[in-house]
């Protein structure tokens, strides 16, 4: 999962995040940090992997939806395939958390 947001922005770096979901945050066991991501209404996207159009879902789509992005975007990968000649197989679903533009 690649998660991209205010301090992915200032930087142009991606941050790239192994994750599980858990029903209640605990002291992590190892040296990891637990991050809690709100729940609420999400767009959804989803795509051959690499074939995601960045620029068209933010610059077209959002501002003509009568919603806004409230918080990071979370880039999911499907499991698998696992080899590059099977990664035209892959598919990735952007979730943009949203919420009606005021």
């Amino acid at each position: 999962m690649t998660i991209r947001g205010s301090e992915t922005a200032e930087t142009s770096n991606e941050a790239i995040f192994v994750c599980m979901r858990t029903e209640k945050a605990e002291e992590p066991p190892l040296k990891v940090f637990v991050r809690t991501l709100p729940a609420g209404l999400h767009a959804k996207f989803s795509a051959k992997t690499g074939e995601l159009d960045w620029e068209k879902t933010f610059g077209e789509w959002l501002p003509a939806s009568g919603y806004r992005n409230r918080c990071h975007v979370l880039e999911c990968f499907s499991e698998g395939p696992y080899s590059d000649e099977d990664l035209d197989e892959s598919v990735t679903d952007m979730h943009i958390p949203i919420q009606k533009e005021e």
